[in-house]
This record gives structure tokens, C-alpha cells and sequence, in this order.
């Protein structure tokens, strides 16, 4: 089998003096394809006829087109103009600092040049700009996504608003249209994912107790309804890997991309006009009350009503699931009250409290098996056999049942350990019935 290697940036170094450019090509040479122009006019033919490099370092005195102005040519050209360019430069005041970045450069590096400082420099504007790359991708699917949603759903929509014209209904027409793009898109998380379908059934019918507890508007409550079976619609683009991990174990690109969705769920709301109310209360709908929550880090006053009660209604859709046995209700106001004035706005305990004994059916008891026993959460070590799901106060699953723990494991729950209740009990199989390793 043949390894590919990957591939390396690609560095141009401008420099009219040799010896610089020799100095450059000995600090970069193991890491990056380099090429080298000893002018500007050379580097702009050298340009027209090779691949475009990832980076340029250029530098500030030369003669016939000095740095500054070959910046700027480049910066106006379309092909060119977002290559990153550092300038190389041994003037060390403010007014040519100016003028470096006013041409259109992303930094400079003071000479006599360090290596360590190029390469860190270097390493930092390619990550950068890679990042920005892929950020404009992400934006251009999304709008791409956005166009054919909003086009399906449209059609759709026409369809259902004609059966209802035909049916000569005396309805504002305003509110059975927004009724039947709300339809659409519920329907399109259905077929993305059931399980995400469900939640934000439960959820939104937990939403809309709360919200005539508190005798809202009945305008409003129909928002806070609709927001509710929407709220996780900018999830319905994502990949599996967003939908069936464990979130509170998402890092790097997959976290930034989970905590996003609330703000394409609006974006996502938001281009149909009959929606506009709601658009709010989806990207609200993951603040905390004590400012902890995102993509905004809003708190108190600042997160909309309809995002605080979506907010406490998912919370408690996620923690209910969790729980077997006839306690799961009690289990569950236990953890919204310790959520309250932290997690969630206090003023709708009463409301929640409510909701939570009106809609959710407790799950049947789940009787302890002959060859299983109880033991304190703390008392877990390597060897055990867990005979049932372990969750987050979050109701995020942590280890699944029938995991025989391992020194990993255990440092998996280490790491959650802050974030399971503290009296939590756990199931393993009896220690005599364990089957030799």
C-alpha cells in the first residue's frame, strides 16, 4: 500500500536581497513548498504562471516597486487579493506600520529576522486563513441549504394553501400559512431524525403549558408554540455524528458547529416572512439565565420569554428521559429547581412545575434484575459491568449499559463528574455472576 503525504503550504518570499531570501528558505524549508522573486515585477510574472501560494512574505525596501506598492497591486486583484501577506521589514515605526497594513497586509516581522518568530508568524496567518476558507464554505452551503429548504417548503406550502382555500375555511389567511410552513419544516425533522422530531414535539407541548400559566397573549403563545417544534431546525443539516454524540463531548470543529445551530435556525426561520417572530426565540434558545449559555451569552432580561421557556422545556424533555421508575417526575423538579437563577429564569418555576405534571407520562418501573444491585455512583471502579445507561444532570448519556469499565472509562465519567447528580445510583451486574475475563 502506497501512503500519500500530505500536502504542504506554499510560501512565495519577495526580497531583492539574496542573502534574506537564503535565510528564509533555511528557517521554512521542512515544512512549506517554497518559491522566491527577487523583484516585483518577477514575482507578479511568477504569479501569472504558477499555482497561487497560501502565503507571501514580502518584503518593504526594494527598488523599482517597493512592498507597499506590490501589496497593493496584488490586494487588486482578484486572483491575489486574498493570499495573506507578511511584510519583512527593518523600519520599526508607527507610520510605516501604518502604511503596512493600509496596503492591504495581515502582519509584519521586524528584521534581523528570528526564526522562531517567522515560523510561529507564519503558522498562525495559514491557520487563519485556512479557517476563514472554511467559514466562507460553511456560509455558502448554508445559504445554499437555506434556498432549497425554503423552495421545497414554499411548494409545499402553496399545496396546503390551496386544500385550504378550496375548503372555503374563513381563517386569517396569514395564520394558516404560517401554520402550514411550520407543518412543512416539522415534517422535515421528522424524516431528518425521529428521535429529534419527538423532542421537540414534547417540547413545544411543555412550551406552550408554561406560556398559558403565565397568561401570555394567546399571539405569543402561538410563537413560543411554533418556535418550540423548530427549535433545533438548524440542526436539520448537520452531520449524524452532531445528532447521536454525547454533545457535552463535542471539541473543535464539531462543537463550533453544534453551538452554531441555533443561529442557522433562525437564518433558516427567518427568510419566510410569515415566520418572523419566532426566529428570536430559536437562537435564544440555549441562553442561560446566568449569562453561561450561547451563541450570545445573553442573560436575564436580554433572552426573550419564548427562548427561556423553550430553554427549560428542552431541559426537562432531555432530563425526563433519562429517569425510569415512578419517581422520574420528582427526579426531574429536583434538577429544574437547582437550575433556577442559574440555568433558568425563576419566575418560571411555578409554570414548569405545572407543565411537568400535566404532560409527561411517567415511563414504567423498570424492576431490578436478580443478577444486578444498586450501588453509590462513587463506588464505581474498573472491572463493573454497568447494567444501565449512566447520564449527565443534562440527560446526556455518558456510558452506555453493558460497558465493562475500563481505567478510560472511568476517566470519562471523571471528567462528567461534576455534572452527575450527587446522589446518583448505578446498576451493575452482581459481582459473583461477572463472567471471567
Amino acid at each position: 500500500m502506497t501512503s500519500t503525504s500530505p500536502v504542504q503550504p506554499s510560501i512565495l518570499i519577495i526580497d531583492d536581497v539574496p542573502e534574506n531570501i537564503k535565510i528564509l528558505l533555511r528557517i521554512l524549508k521542512d515544512d512549506y513548498e517554497l518559491h522566491y522573486a527577487t523583484s516585483g515585477r518577477q514575482a507578479l510574472s511568477l504569479l501569472a504562471k504558477v499555482k497561487k501560494p497560501d502565503l507571501i512574505l514580502l518584503d518593504v525596501m526594494m527598488p523599482e516597486m517597493d512592498g507597499y506598492e506590490l501589496c497593493a497591486t496584488l490586494k487588486q486583484d482578484p486572483e491575489t487579493g486574498a493570499i495573506p501577506v507578511i511584510f519583512i521589514t527593518a523600519k520599526l515605526d508607527a507610520e510605516s506600520e501604518t502604511q503596512a497594513l493600509s496596503s492591504g497586509a495581515v502582519d509584519f516581522i521586524h528584521k534581523p529576522i528570528n526564526g522562531e518568530v517567522v515560523r510561529a508568524r507564519v503558522r498562525l496567518h495559514l491557520k487563519l486563513d485556512q479557517h476563514a476558507k472554511e467559514l466562507h464554505i460553511v456560509n455558502t452551503e448554508l445559504t445554499e441549504w437555506i434556498a432549497i429548504l425554503k423552495n421545497r417548503v414554499l411548494k409545499q406550502t402553496a399545496l396546503i394553501r390551496e386544500k385550504i382555500e378550496a375548503s372555503h375555511q374563513q381563517h386569517d389567511r396569514r395564520q394558516n400559512s404560517s401554520d402550514a410552513i411550520v407543518f412543512v419544516l416539522a415534517d422535515l425533522l421528522e424524516q431528518r431524525d425521529q428521535r429529534l422530531s419527538k423532542h421537540s414535539r414534547t417540547v413545544a407541548s411543555l412550551a406552550v403549558s408554561m406560556a398559558k400559566a403565565l397568561d401570555l397573549p394567546w399571539a405569543q403563545v402561538e410563537e413560543i408554540r411554533h418556535a418550540g417544534l423548530l427549535h433545533d431546525i438548524g440542526l436539520i443539516g448537520s452531520s449524524d455524528r452532531l445528532l447521536m454524540d454525547n454533545v457535552e463531548l463535542l471539541s473543535g470543529a464539531d462543537a463550533a458547529n453544534y453551538r452554531a445551530h441555533p443561529i442557522r435556525g433562525q437564518k433558516t426561520i427567518d427568510s419566510f416572512e410569515e415566520l418572523k417572530g419566532i426566529g428570536c426565540h430559536i437562537r435564544h434558545h440555549h441562553e442561560a439565565f446566568d449569562g453561561s449559555g450561547f451563541p450570545d451569552g445573553l442573560s436575564g432580561k436580554e433572552i426573550t420569554v419564548g427562548g427561556k421557556i423553550i430553554h427549560l422545556a428542552s431541559f426537562m424533555e432531555n432530563s425526563f428521559v433519562q429517569f425510569p421508575g415512578k419517581d422520574a417526575k420528582y427526579k426531574v423538579s429536583r434538577k429544574v429547581a437547582a437550575g433556577m437563577g442559574v440555568l433558568f429564569d425563576p419566575t418560571l418555576s411555578a409554570a414548569a412545575n405545572l407543565a411537568l405534571k400535566e404532560l409527561l407520562i411517567d415511563p414504567p418501573v423498570t424492576h431490578q434484575s436478580p443478577s444486578e444491585q444498586e450501588i453509590p455512583f462513587s463506588d464505581l471502579r474498573v472491572g463493573m459491568v454497568l447494567t444501565r445507561d449512566l447520564y449527565s444532570i443534562n440527560g446526556v448519556l455518558i456510558v452506555e449499559r453493558g460497558t465493562r469499565l475500563t481505567t478510560e472509562s472511568m476517566e470519562n465519567i471523571r471528567r462528567h463528574q461534576l455534572s452527575i447528580p450527587l446522589r446518583t445510583v448505578t446498576y451493575i451486574q452482581k459481582m459473583n455472576s461477572l463472567p471471567h475475563p
